[in-house]
């Protein structure tokens, strides 16, 4: 015992006895709280009956008696208010459970000296010798440790989700109580709770009595009484509501919660329930506190561990015992269908093996029908071979099979002419083409790592146009065909055409005005001849005219040599600020004062371009609109384009795949290649250019930079 003996004055000592710490005295509520709880079940239970009115019957206690493993007694007691009977009983140990307990330990000391055993064996082997390897990748080992594994793995998850599980439905179960002492709480208090007097511990103590639980009152989030007062005083009890559940209770629509709590020795589970709404300044909260360790989930997690570890380790031992047996059964049939399938690789008949059991007769059968398989498959394969290098060998486009990484896997005559290479099976593309084929290597590299499933590019080597087209091969480990064709030809005779065809345009577009040059001239000889004193009116007119004539000539040649060569290659590209070239074109367009307007809005754009074709590029589309009738010209910069929208008459639907076309033209006038030369100046930026028009509705163009 501890005593503690203070001297208070006027002859008056105050005297505290601690007694021992023992189980055989159960603690009070606020001993709970205040001590961590005894991880073990109480040594016995005592209950008391209702008091009797009648007196002392003198009855001498009963004595013990054993009823289903637990010991009970009953004795009679006099108190004040009458005579009690006091029940107590005793609970049973759970001798199954020491039993359990026994051949976990048995098993234990046998893993032990097993070990040591292995230990000893290993550390007198040649850890890198191959016998060592040899019994680790034997047909016995592996089985042995499946069988062990596929016990073990899924005895372990059970344990994992069972603990899980117990200790979520402890949590429930921890917090119903919690509820229920709330709830009981409210029924009882009556209007106590809602009405409540200045100082109502006394009334609090007692509710918390009837209850066996602590209650703490709060209003507005501030402590208003405390059953126990000894647990405020020690500070064990929030003055103030925790912050969370205030805010949630108060403010939410939330009535009741419970939450861990924090200022308590032991773990502890605190519920919240509101018993006054209103504003939250006088919003009244009901708390308790209940202990949240529980021996009895305790004991049943231990109790379960040893369980399942004796159960794992019965287990293991009956895999080890298991697969050895089964893997001597098995060894035999095996090693028949291992030399079986050594005779098969090296061409050799089947050896004639024993008879196998029961079970490996169709895998046997099977064998012997894929052994032949094999062999029809193999020849079919050959032939198949040899039937696609005579037809390859035909083809006139060159096609080159290849594995990923580019090593070649077939490869026919026409594609090592046109690459003027070896193409020798097995050997790298990279490594066996030309210097100037690095080109070809790098477009099937790319290609094989963009993931595409098809491609198509056009690449020069040695002064010759190849087109390639590359097809990515199906199913494992893949790889690429590549077909290569000789465009040179082609693109020449296209380039001859192309260059007819413009001096057939170019013939065309000067025979118009050199045919009212001709006549003007004529006309002139025949005024000269007829009437000389007209000839100085007619040589002004007819020389004005030529003069007109002449100038529209050059315009036609400034047009088709603008055509021909449009962009400035050898000028780089350079970061242009779109938005303000666009508003340096547009000024003398604000400004004028004719029927024709202009409208820019947007924001900064900086893409890159040559601002000399840009503003021959803008200059263009403005021209056009005005010559299509449109009286309105909007012009949006922004999120990567320049957006160009007229009320002009449009063009037909039909008319608009042909705008780009040279020498087409909705006009009468002009010699059809300004959209032209605007699509081929926009293209040289790495730009496209859009255009949507419908009759009547005016036309939209889009010129749209990448990202």
């Amino acid at each position: 015992h501890y005593v503690l003996l203070a001297a208070l004055g006027q002859r008056r000592t105050l005297s505290v006895v601690v007694g021992p710490r023992t189980r055989l005295i159960l603690p009070t509520r606020i001993a709970r709280i205040l001590r961590p709880a005894v991880d073990a079940p109480p040594l016995y239970n005592i209950s008391l009956s209702p008091p009797q009115p009648y007196p002392d019957s003198g009855v001498a206690p009963a004595g013990w008696k054993r009823e289903r493993g637990a010991l009970l007694t009953d004795v009679e007691v006099s108190f004040a208010d009458g005579n009690r009977h006091v029940h107590v009983a005793i609970p049973p140990r759970g001798n199954w459970m020491m039993v359990a307990y026994g051949l976990l330990a048995v098993a234990m000391v046998q893993l032990v000296v097993l070990g040591v055993l292995g230990l000893a064996f290993l550390s007198s082997a040649d850890w890198g010798g191959p016998g060592l390897r040899r019994s680790v990748r034997s047909f016995r080992f592996r089985p042995t440790i499946t069988l062990a594994m596929f016990f073990i793995i899924p005895m372990l998850g059970f344990t994992v989700w069972g603990l899980s599980r117990a200790d979520q439905e402890n949590q429930r179960a921890r917090d119903a109580a919690v509820s229920a002492v709330l709830h009981n709480a409210v029924l009882s208090a009556g209007g106590m709770l809602r009405e409540p007097p200045a100082d109502m511990t006394d009334d609090l103590s007692a509710l918390a009595a009837r209850l066996e639980s602590d209650l703490f009152l709060y209003r507005g989030g501030r402590l208003a009484a405390a059953s126990q007062p000894l647990l405020a005083e020690l500070g064990l009890v929030e003055p103030l509501q925790d912050a969370a559940s205030f805010q949630r209770l108060s403010l939410g629509d939330e009535l009741e919660l419970t939450r861990q709590g924090t200022a308590y020795v032991t773990p502890i589970r605190v519920g919240y329930r509101v018993v006054l709404a209103g504003p939250p300044q006088s919003v009244g909260v009901l708390a308790t506190p209940q202990l949240a360790s529980n021996w009895q989930r305790q004991q049943i997690q231990r109790d379960l561990s040893v369980l399942l570890l004796l159960a794992v380790v019965v287990g293991v031992g009956a895999a080890l015992l298991g697969a050895q047996l089964a893997a001597r059964g098995l060894s035999r049939p095996v090693a028949d269908l291992e030399r079986s399938a050594m005779a098969v690789g090296a061409g050799r008949p089947l050896p004639a093996p024993l008879a196998p059991p029961l079970e490996f007769e169709r895998v046997f059968a099977a064998f012997s029908e894929m052994a032949a398989d094999i062999r029809a498959s193999q020849v079919a394969l050959e032939s198949a071979r040899q039937r696609t290098a005579a037809v390859l060998a035909q083809v006139a486009t060159g096609v080159v099979a290849l594995e990923p990484g580019g090593r070649i896997l077939l490869a026919n005559q026409r594609a090592r002419e046109v690459l003027g290479a070896s193409l020798v099976e097995g050997e790298n593309l990279r490594a066996v083409l030309p210097r100037d084929g690095g080109s070809i290597a790098e477009v099937v590299a790319l290609f094989e790592q963009s993931g595409a499933q098809s491609n198509a590019r056009e690449v020069e080597q040695g002064g010759r146009v190849l087109r390639l087209q590359l097809a990515r091969l199906a199913g494992e480990p893949g790889g690429v065909v590549l077909a290569i064709d000789d465009l040179t030809d082609v693109t020449r005779a296209a380039r001859v055409l192309a260059w007819g065809e413009m001096a057939q345009q170019v013939a065309h577009e000067i025979k118009n005005p050199l045919t009212p040059i001709r006549l003007g001239v004529q006309h002139l000889r025949r005024v000269e001849r007829e009437r000389p004193d007209a000839l100085p009116g007619a040589l002004e007119e007819i020389t004005t005219r030529i003069l007109a004539e002449i100038e529209r000539l050059d315009t036609i040649a400034r047009a088709f040599s603008r055509f021909a060569a449009p962009g400035d290659e050898n000028t780089l590209l350079e970061p242009v600020d779109v938005a303000e070239l666009t508003r340096e074109v547009t000024a003398l367009y604000r400004l004028g004062g004719d029927d024709f307007t202009v409208e820019l809005s947007g924001a900064e754009l900086v893409r890159p371009s040559r601002p000399d074709e840009l503003r021959e590029v803008l200059g263009n589309l403005i021209e056009n609109a005005r010559n299509a009738g449109a009286r309105r010209l909007q012009i949006a910069v922004g999120n990567g384009a320049v957006r160009l929208v007229d009320d002009g008459k449009g063009i037909p639907g039909e008319l608009l795949d042909r705008v780009f076309e040279p020498r087409f033209s909705t006009n009468t006038s002009g010699a059809g290649l300004g959209l032209a030369i605007v699509r081929r100046l926009v293209e040289g930026w790495g730009a496209r250019i859009e255009i949507q028009s419908a009759p009547g509705r005016g036309t939209s163009v889009t010129i749209r930079w990448p990202a």
